[in-house]
This record gives C-alpha cells, sequence and structure tokens, in this order.
C-alpha cells in the first residue's frame, strides 16, 4: 500500500498532467500517444472513483518481457491507494485486502494458474466493476450459516499474458499490448522512482480535495440520457462500451474527441471475442434481407413477448440459406451446410428465449420479435414508414439494406439505412402512395378491398380451431365479408376471417385447420 505523505502545490491542472506525463514517459515507454492519454486520465479517475457508480478497469497483455511489470507499477504508483497483490497467494487474502483498503488494486500476472482461485478471481473482478454490485459474499469458514461480505470496488490495474475467457470481463477493460522498449529506460526503480512517486502523490492528494465537490456534481449528471448521446452522438456500440467509457470523459476534455474512436475499436475486438455476438449480428441481418423480398409473415400476437407486441414469423431453412448465400457469395448451397446451419439457428433462437415451433411439413418456424432486431423508437409510429434525418443527425454506420458502411441518412420501417438506399426507398414509397387502396400479399400481388355480399357459408362457425394451432383465427361477420385476394390460394374471392395477419377465403380456412387437426392427432 501506498500513500501520499502531506498535500502538496501543483500550479495549474495543466502542469499536473504535465508533470505526470514526464513521469510515466520517463519510466515507462508507451509508443501509443492515446494509449498515454488513458493512462493519465485513469490517474485522475483512480483520485475520484468513489464518486462514480461503475468504473473500468485499465489493462496491459502482452509476452513476458513486453515491460507488463514496468507500466503496472509506474503508472500504479501514482494511482489513488495503489495496493501490489502480488503476495497474496489466495482468494481469501485478495478479497480481505480489497475490502481493508479500498484503493486501487495493482494485479500482476493476473491469469492465475489455479483454476479455483482464477475463478474467484474473475467473479470478484465482474462484481468489482460497479458500486452498487461491489460487494463479493461467501461462507465463514468457520461457521458456514454466516455469509461474509467484502466491499471489491474499485479501480484495477491488470497485467495480463492472455485475454480472460471471460467476455463479460474482457468488456470492461481498457487494454492496450504491451511491446519491448525501443529507448532505453530505467531497469531499476529504487529510490529516486518512490520520491518521483511520492510527490506526485501529494500533488493528486490536493487535487482531489480541491476538485472533489465540483466532479460530484459532474457525476451526478451522469443519470442524464442526454449527456451520453451527445457523447456517442453517430456511434452504434453497445451500453456498456458507453459505460466504461464515459467516466473518462469527464476527467480530460482532450479525451472526449478520442473517445468515440475509442469506442468503436473497442467494439470491433469485443466482437471478435464474442463469436455468439458476431453470430446474432448476422442472424439480424438475414431477418431484414428476408423482410425486404417478403418471405417474413408479420403478426400482431399479443401477450407473447410482450402486450401489443409484434413479431415475425419466418422459416428457420430461408434463413440458413440466406446466411449462407451470404457467406459463400454462390447459389448453389451444401446440403449438410444447410442442415448444420439449420440446426444451429433453431438451438440459437431457443437459447434466447425465441419461440421456434414445427409447422407446415415438419419445417422450424421461428417467431422473432420486433424489438429484437434494435428498431428506432419511432419505427411503430403509424403514418409515413420514411424518415430522412437533419444533417447533424446522420451518422456512419451500416445500412441495413444494403449491408456496406457509409452514412446514415434516414431510416425506411424503422431499419437505418444509407442515402442511396433512402432515396430509392423514398421513390418506391411515392409510386406505392400514387396506387389504389390496397396492399401486398405473398410477394408483389397487388389487392383492392371491395364490400363483399356473399352470404357466409352455413359450416363457418362449426369450423373447430385444433389445440396445436398458436396463429389466432378471427371469424368475420357477415357485414364485414370482403372482396379481395385470398393470401393462400392467391384468388380474388369473398375473405370470411383472418389467419393471424392473413386474410384468407372459406376453403382454404377449412384445409388450413383440418391439415393442423391432423398434425396434432399424429
Amino acid at each position: 500500500m501506498l500513500l501520499p505523505s502531506f498535500p502538496e502545490d501543483y500550479g495549474s491542472e495543466d502542469q499536473l498532467i504535465q508533470d505526470i506525463r514526464s513521469f510515466l514517459d520517463k519510466w515507462h515507454e508507451q509508443r501509443s500517444k492515446k494509449e498515454r492519454e488513458l493512462d493519465i486520465a485513469y490517474v485522475f479517475t483512480t483520485w475520484i472513483y468513489d464518486l462514480l457508480s461503475e468504473v473500468p478497469y485499465r489493462r496491459s497483455i502482452g509476452r513476458w518481457g513486453e515491460g507488463k511489470t514496468a507500466w503496472i507499477d509506474t503508472v500504479g504508483s501514482i494511482c489513488y491507494r495503489p495496493m501490489y497483490t502480488a503476495g497474496c497467494s489466495s482468494e481469501a487474502s485478495l478479497r480481505r485486502t480489497f475490502d481493508l483498503w479500498r484503493g486501487t488494486a495493482l494485479i500482476d500476472e493476473a491469469d492465475f494458474s489455479h483454476s479455483d482461485l482464477y475463478a474467484a478471481v474473475v467473479k470478484m473482478l465482474n462484481v468489482g466493476f460497479s458500486k452498487m454490485h461491489g460487494y463479493y459474499r461467501c461462507c465463514d469458514e468457520n461457521d458456514a450459516s454466516k455469509v461474509l461480505s467484502f466491499y471489491v470496488y474499485g479501480p484495477k490495474l491488470l497485467a495480463t499474458r492472455e485475454s480472460f475467457k471471460d467476455t463479460a470481463l474482457e468488456s470492461r477493460c481498457l487494454t492496450f499490448p504491451a511491446f519491448e522498449n525501443i529507448t532505453p529506460k530505467p531497469l531499476y526503480r529504487m529510490d529516486m522512482f518512490n520520491k518521483e512517486a511520492l510527490s506526485l502523490r501529494n500533488k493528486l492528494l490536493l487535487w482531489r480535495l480541491k476538485n472533489y465537490h465540483i466532479f460530484k456534481e459532474k457525476a451526478s449528471k451522469l443519470e442524464d440520457v442526454q449527456l451520453i448521446n451527445e457523447l456517442f452522438k453517430g456511434v452504434d456500440v453497445k451500453s456498456r462500451i458507453k459505460q466504461i467509457l464515459t467516466p473518462l470523459a469527464l476527467i480530460s476534455n482532450e479525451l472526449k474527441d478520442g473517445i468515440v474512436n475509442l469506442a468503436k475499436e473497442l467494439s470491433e475486438e469485443l466482437k471478435a471475442l464474442d463469436p455468439e455476438a458476431e453470430f446474432e449480428e448476422e442472424v439480424k441481418a438475414a431477418v431484414i434481407s428476408l423482410k425486404k423480398r417478403d418471405q417474413v409473415e408479420p403478426l400482431n400476437v399479443l401477450n407473447l413477448y410482450r402486450e401489443g407486441g409484434s413479431t415475425f414469423r419466418i422459416k428457420v431453412k430461408d434463413l440458413a440459406e440466406v446466411m449462407l448465400q451470404a457467406d459463400l457469395k454462390e447459389e448453389k448451397i451444401n446440403p449438410g451446410s444447410l442442415r448444420g446451419l439449420t440446426t444451429k439457428l433453431g438451438l440459437f433462437f431457443r437459447r434466447i428465449g425465441i419461440k421456434v415451433k414445427q409447422e407446415d411439413r415438419g419445417y422450424n418456424y421461428a417467431y422473432i420479435p420486433e424489438e429484437w432486431l434494435n428498431l428506432p423508437s419511432d419505427s411503430g409510429s403509424k403514418g409515413s414508414n420514411v424518415q430522412h434525418f437533419k444533417e447533424e443527425e446522420c451518422f456512419w454506420g451500416k445500412c441495413s439494406y444494403c449491408g456496406m458502411e457509409g452514412t446514415i441518412e434516414g431510416s425506411v420501417d424503422g431499419y437505418y439505412v444509407c442515402g442511396k438506399c433512402f432515396e430509392e426507398n423514398t421513390k418506391k414509397e411515392e409510386q406505392e402512395q400514387k396506387e389504389p387502396l390496397g396492399g401486398t400479399i405473398k410477394g408483389s400481388t397487388t389487392f383492392n378491398v371491395q364490400p363483399s355480399l356473399a352470404s357466409p357459408p352455413a359450416d363457418l362457425k362449426s369450423l373447430e380451431v385444433p389445440p396445436n394451432l398458436d396463429i389466432e383465427v378471427q371469424r368475420l361477420d357477415p357485414q364485414d365479408f370482403v372482396k379481395t385476394t385470398c393470401a393462400y390460394c392467391n384468388q380474388d374471392t369473398t375473405i370470411v376471417a383472418y389467419l393471424g395477419a392473413w386474410p384468407i377465403c372459406f376453403d382454404c380456412l377449412k384445409q388450413q385447420l383440418e391439415e393442423a387437426k391432423k398434425r396434432w392427432q399424429a
């Protein structure tokens, strides 16, 4: 444990920042200027971490002899209450050290060879990220009926030789690769090093005393969503990334300019470490692609996912075909690959809570909730389904229609699109508005709704709905019959009911219910 001795005047804040930068550059070589600015910002963050609800971890990763220990000694020596954990050989000694001193933990070689100790450290690091959840609990060794709590929340400097297996922990780290020095640096850190580090800790103590209430007011504004939106405007990244980078932006105005680029880099790194997240993005892109081809049935299913929520009914095999075509860039698909991906998709949907049912001729259908596709909040509003963004609202991202990266200039049906796709869909909407009242069913068949004077079939009400049919059957009253195109036989006829969201004639309704009844009896 290293502590300051007394508050020491530091002049101006700019001078203090320069003193810290000179100290770090003297004793450790950081090749990236951006990473050095992050080191400085993180040092300041540790001195006010108790004002923050979450605090990220700073980590160096690399092989032995790459300077990880030099970095952790140099940066750690001027952090708030640095605690060296090199001598902690057990889980109990670690949690008790964290709870006793409540400062900045310096964990060198945080890979831990013992699997039981590794699991305990990963658990402590996962909960120690949050002020609210930063309590590590375990049973008393002498009395199993007692549960002991240890406060493990706080900033931490980590040095590892490889990435953590736990993706959640990886997402809490601001990581940089360690490299061996190019320019000569001191190999030993002794009296001169300790004297300079103590002086900086003294100056940082005075800085904390002077600025504590200023940053307390700033930290109270972190709950304002508008603040986060302005900081990450135009960047499509996970909330976790915003969560760990925002506190650093409070410390350094200079760092705000690099926050957006850092957020993008961190997002790409985490995607590479989490194959399932990348797979999920591919699935969403395939669903959007099928939706554009009108191969997805929109259903209004009450109480399936949320009251009033809408879902898409999609054949899992069709989804697999789209994904394989996008991956292989070929029309011809290997049947074995198709079967394997179809099975994988079914398991994936069930694992994340999306309903999958075996229906027509044994094919699996997934009922995908609209909100799973991360549509904008105004996507469900009635009226125009095309929204053009103002110039200041445009941002760089991936177009949901063409799949290319570019400037996102608007949304169509709730999906972010580039300028070219937006223009094409605007023309399409203008053309559709000139067409007579109607819509499209199963492809591009245009139908016109007209009142029907047909008399109701005598046995319409007698048709039984089998228990295994999970789509709502809505029978119409005779005065509500309409003359239009049946969604199942594509014939202009009298519509007597709706099967889900689709208009259906009497003969097709009877056939669908009989087939469902046979499957149920089988």
